[in-house]
């Protein structure tokens, strides 16, 4: 007879490390997946599982599930809530991570033209124009707040907004790009511009972020 306290089923279960809890805001997967890789395996965990659990119930609600021939339904459970809200927050780090404003920056710095950028993103032109130089002034923002840290100085903001201008019309004025540097009276910095300081999720903040993710200057788009 084992007596020893520490042993067996019951103890084995108390020295388990607990599952590491989940993210299911957009905030918690930014600070919980380490990189877009992280985030796409669990995205594609939930998925797969979804369609499998949901395609054994088709099988199982016509009557024509076949164990030998489907494989085993039971291991494979329809996903919880919470595992639907896995899958949106991992999906929205996801895309905002590949559709973000730095890309089109840096397409545009390497010389493409803005149709072909249009074109690229399967927007209109002038809605790519537009979200660009909404972008710059949140760049410019950063800059202002932070002291430099990062983010467009003057120069650079000017000449972000310069390159983003409507064509000319036919009496040639120039469509105005609209106000660059927010209302008055607003927090100088808002969340949209935090979250889309640069082509990573991390948030600046007063000191520069360390590890997998880079430094803010990279974040920034510097």
């Amino acid at each position: 007879m084992n007596t020893n306290p520490g042993s067996g089923r019951a103890g084995n279960e108390a020295r388990e490390p607990a599952s590491p809890p989940r993210a299911i805001t957009y905030d918690e997967a930014e600070a919980r997946y380490r990189c877009t890789i992280d985030a796409r395996e669990r995205f594609e965990e939930l998925v797969s599982r979804d369609l499998l659990a949901r395609a054994y119930a088709t099988l199982k609600a016509r009557g024509t599930y076949d164990p030998h021939l489907h494989g085993d339904a039971g291991k494979d459970q329809p996903l919880t809530v919470n595992e639907h809200l896995e899958i949106l927050a991992a999906g929205e780090m996801l895309a905002r991570y590949y559709r973000h404003p730095a890309r089109v920056h840096e397409a545009v710095l390497a010389g493409a033209p803005w149709s072909q950028v249009a074109a690229a993103t399967g927007s209109k032109e002038a809605q790519v124009r537009q979200a660009y130089r909404a972008w710059a002034d949140g760049q410019h923002r950063l800059y202002i707040h932070y002291q430099g840290e990062f983010g467009m100085n003057e120069a650079e903001h000017a000449a972000a907004i310069s390159r983003a201008a409507e064509p000319q019309t036919g009496a040639g004025v120039t469509a105005q790009p609209g106000s660059h540097h927010g209302e008055p009276g607003q927090d100088p910095v808002g969340k949209h511009d935090q979250d889309w300081a640069g082509p990573r999720f991390t948030r600046p903040g007063p000191e520069p972020a360390a590890g997998p993710r880079g430094n803010r200057q990279a974040e920034a788009g510097q």
